[in-house]
């Protein structure tokens, strides 16, 4: 009977995580100068990669088009992430059954275990570029950073410690541990920050914490965090949740059971991101904005507007082409008439 109704549970865990709209793919173009002609260096979030003749960019004035040269996964990409995992730290939602007797009344199973196993079946390095980092930080009367920044790959769920390491813990100040977070994230230089809120969803004062977290949202955009929240409800926890405030991107399970599969998804959220490189010869060098777009796959996205340089008209170049050989003929010609002087100079004095 217990077995059936966590295969219930995590039958209904799986349709709420399948629920969550997924976005649309978006791009970023830039010019990037080289050596010989500039190139568009893109970047696609929101799709995993794919091979270079899948990709075009389009000039919506003229409508030339060119395929892309090459494409970078994520792994091997410059853009390395930065992830702060804030979670409930309290010893009712982290569990006791470790210790405590199978007959207490005092005894909770919690979630710690199924959060250990979601940070290693997420296989995060397998994911994120080498130079990825990582800091947990834990949530109860205070926030406490139990696993500093450091290199993703030695973040693992024993990084958590143990069930008795929260002995004793009471209380969920959710404002903190996401104000922690955000501290941690912001003396990093990661190109890319992300900061996930794992929890039953409510502060210890939900009163005050609704306007703290509206804020903390808006500085976590003004700062570039992005934003995720798991939900699952311990044993003393009510039906209330204010996390929304601070993130939209938030997922309610039915269980802790399902805690890895919501993991992996936001983790596989944050590596659905590839770079792109295609030449600039089918564009304008005109001065001007240009509106791209690029297709993915035969799908177009948003276009993306990049200003285009300048470039010299051919008549300018062989007009400049003429100086340049007109000024080097008339150095040669004063070098021979400042050689053939001196020679007659010398003549003369002898």
């Amino acid at each position: 009977m217990l077995e059936a109704m966590r295969m219930r549970l995590a039958s209904l865990a799986v349709c709420v995580l399948s629920s969550i709209a997924i976005a649309a793919p978006e791009a970023t173009v830039t010019l990037v100068p080289t050596l010989d002609e500039p190139v568009f260096q893109a970047t696609i979030s929101g799709a995993p990669p794919v091979v270079p003749s899948a990709v075009t960019l389009r000039d919506a004035q003229t409508g030339a088009r060119v395929v892309a040269s090459g494409v970078t996964a994520y792994r091997d990409a410059q853009d390395a992430i930065a992830i702060a995992f804030v979670y409930a730290g309290g010893e009712v939602f982290l569990g006791n059954d470790d210790f405590e007797p199978y007959d207490s009344p005092a005894r909770y199973p919690g979630f710690l275990k199924d959060l250990q196993r979601g940070l290693d079946e997420a296989r995060l390095t397998t994911l994120f570029p080498a130079t990825s980092k990582a800091v947990a930080i834990a949530y109860a009367t205070r926030a406490e950073v139990i696993a500093p920044m450091g290199p993703l790959e030695d973040l693992h769920g024993a990084s958590l410690g143990t069930q008795r390491d929260y002995y004793g813990k009471i209380g969920a100040e959710l404002v903190a541990g996401i104000e922690a977070g955000l501290v941690e994230l912001g003396r990093t230089n990661a190109p890319r920050r992300a900061l996930v809120v794992i929890g039953d969803g409510n502060d210890t004062n939900n009163e005050t914490a609704v306007r703290a977290l509206a804020e903390l949202k808006k500085r976590a955009a003004r700062e570039g965090v992005q934003t995720f929240a798991i939900v699952t409800k311990g044993y003393l926890s009510d039906d209330t949740t204010v996390v929304d405030r601070f993130t939209s991107r938030t997922r309610v399970l039915a269980s802790s059971e399902a805690l890895p599969a919501a993991l992996a998804a936001i983790a596989t959220e944050l590596a659905q991101r590839f770079d792109v490189t295609f030449p600039s010869t089918h564009v304008a060098k005109d001065g001007r904005p240009h509106d791209l777009i690029m297709s993915l796959a035969g799908e177009d996205l948003e276009p993306v507007t990049v200003q285009m340089p300048s470039a010299l008209m051919p008549a300018t170049r062989a007009c400049s082409t003429w100086w340049r050989q007109l000024g080097i003929g008339a150095a040669l010609v004063g070098l021979l008439a400042l050689g053939a002087w001196v020679v007659n100079r010398r003549a003369a004095v002898r």
